[in-house]
């Protein structure tokens, strides 16, 4: 059984990992030793698990190895999914230390930060797990089907796992033939989701790693990465195109509310245009405020022969519109495919076949902070559109 402690209790603890990591301590899975996070008391009754676990306060400039050396006994993973420019200097003052690391996105907020994460990965290896939930969980029916997830493993053998509905899913690869062009949309705009008014400034000012390429790019570009021995390395060259725009409501809150300078709001929309070293152009559009009270989260591969279109709301694939498999994304257990991947991986055991989900993370990870360079080049709310406004009418 793997031992966990938990670092960051804000909004991504309640409504993601908590109550997946809940439904693994019930199954016997893991335990949870502790909680971290920065306020005087923490008692949180929405999870069982924290009844046995301990909650330690981080103070001020205090590193997490000391905070947590008296738990090097029991060789605990070290969930990070705390602020968003914690993330590398804690991982990395983590695995010097000795501790296994499981880090959220964005693993780094600049390229020099990235670099000194991956010279750690590379000195630690098998140490530290990459989370990307589109890639672990939402995409899985996908990356299975194309034969990038291990048969025999736990996306073919839990009841979290995929569920295959049609034996066509085996054989989608050769089905649809070569891939000449691929389409993904991961944008929000349903309750919540749609907005980053309750999630506070690290979403929305770029220095903290805020704006939608930073939140949202490495959801739609992970899978795809996934793919490139089908479809080619994505490239990026002087046909690159980042175009951003920005909802009224979403920089008012940012200039009112967080008080941040115009040239510090990240984009609330983009549009990203990449093609493979195999000639297969990439459409990628991220982000909130749109569409109107819905969600549109797909990737679609055209193919010579056919299509296959992942709908990475319900976490269906579907190949001519039929439906062939699926994956449950219910709000108590979506996580879990996350957290299954990357403690096997920690466990030396590949889910993935052609490469770790770890390597196609840093690779995608690598590429969202090249677009975002990109998107720095456009003048700051220089496009404007309101809440709820079609995607395809922003440019």
């Amino acid at each position: 059984m793997d031992h966990l402690i938990i670092v960051g209790a804000g909004d991504y603890y309640r409504q993601i990992i908590g109550p997946a990591i809940d439904t693994l301590v019930r199954e016997g899975q893991v335990c949870v030793d502790a909680v971290v996070d920065i306020v005087d008391a923490f008692d949180d009754g929405s999870f069982s698990f924290f009844e046995k676990a301990t909650y330690l306060k981080r103070e001020k400039d205090q590193s997490l190895s000391s905070l947590l050396s008296l738990y090097d006994s029991v060789d605990p993973v070290i969930l990070l999914g705390h602020a968003n420019q914690l993330h590398t200097q804690d991982a990395i003052d983590l695995l010097e230390a000795g501790f296994r690391v499981m880090l959220e996105k964005p693993y780094s907020i600049s390229s020099a930060e990235f670099a000194q994460l991956q010279t750690a990965m590379e000195k630690f290896s098998g140490k530290i797990a990459l989370l990307e939930y589109y890639l672990s969980m939402k995409a899985a029916p996908l990356l299975l089907s194309f034969g990038h997830v291990a048969r025999g493993s736990f996306y073919t053998e839990s009841s979290h796992g995929v569920q295959v509905v049609d034996e066509s899913f085996w054989q989608l690869r050769e089905k649809i033939g070569r891939i000449v062009s691929v389409s993904v949309d991961v944008l929000e705009g349903e309750g919540l989701t749609g907005t980053v008014a309750h999630r506070g400034p690290h979403l929305v000012d770029r220095q903290r790693g805020g704006g939608m390429i930073f939140d949202l790019a490495g959801h739609a570009l992970a899978p795809i990465v996934a793919l490139s021995d089908v479809i080619g390395n994505i490239v990026l060259d002087d046909a690159t195109t980042v175009r951003c725009a920005w909802a009224h409501e979403y920089a008012a809150m940012a200039k009112e509310q967080y008080a941040l300078p115009v040239y510090h709001i990240g984009e609330s929309f983009a549009k990203i245009q990449l093609c493979t070293d195999s000639h297969v152009p990439i459409t990628v559009r991220v982000g909130k405020y749109t569409p109107s009270q819905a969600n549109q989260r797909g990737i679609t591969l055209v193919g010579e022969c056919g299509k296959v279109f992942i709908d990475l709301s319900d976490c269906g694939l579907y190949y001519e519109q039929q439906l062939v498999a699926s994956i449950a994304k219910l709000p108590k257990t979506k996580y879990i495919a996350v957290l299954a991947a990357a403690l096997a991986e920690l466990r030396g055991e590949d889910l993935f076949v052609s490469q770790r989900a770890t390597q196609i993370a840093q690779t995608t990870q690598q590429l969202v902070l090249s677009l975002v360079g990109l998107a720095q080049k456009e003048t700051p709310l220089s496009v404007m559109y309101d809440t709820g406004a079609d995607p395809d009418t922003i440019f």
